[in-house]
C-alpha cells in the first residue's frame, strides 16, 4: 500500500489492522483501504468549459477493478465451467495472451494518477 501511494504521488496518512480469529485462517488477511483527495474547484472534471468537439483521452484498464469483482465471482460461480481459471484467457476473450485467465483476473490494478495528471497539464485542442 505503501509503495502504491508512493508511484501515485500521494501520503499514506493512517492504517489499521485487525485480527478476526475463527473467521481469517492461519496465513489469511484482508486489506481494505480508501482515499480522500482534494482539488481546487477550478480543476473539477468534467470542466465547465467542455464542448462538443473536444478531444476524449482514454487509458487502457489493467483488468477488474473494485467492485468489479463481485460480478466476475457471480459469472465465474454460475456461468463459467469450474475448469476456467487454469485456461488461457483467449479462450474466452478476444484478447491474444499467453496468460490464464486466473493470471488477467489476479493482475495488479494500473495506477492511474500519473498518467491522468501528465494528460491534464497537455493542451489537447
Amino acid at each position: 500500500v505503501a509503495k502504491g501511494c508512493t508511484l501515485s504521488g500521494c501520503a499514506l496518512v493512517g492504517g489499521e489492522t485487525a485480527e478476526m480469529p475463527g473467521l481469517y485462517g492461519p496465513g489469511d488477511y484482508d486489506v481494505a483501504g480508501f482515499a480522500v483527495g482534494a482539488v481546487r474547484r477550478r480543476d473539477l472534471l468534467p470542466a465547465p468549459t467542455l464542448v462538443a468537439g473536444d478531444r476524449l483521452v482514454a487509458l487502457r484498464s489493467s483488468g477488474v477493478h473494485a467492485n468489479g469483482f463481485s460480478l466476475v465471482r457471480k459469472a465465474l460461480a454460475e456461468r463459467v465451467p469450474p475448469d476456467a481459471l487454469r485456461r488461457p484467457a483467449s479462450t474466452f476473450f478476444d484478447h491474444p495472451t499467453p496468460d490464464t485467465l486466473a493470471d488477467l483476473l489476479l493482475a495488479p490494478t494500473r495506477l492511474y494518477a500519473k498518467p491522468v495528471a501528465a494528460a491534464r497539464r497537455v493542451s489537447l485542442k
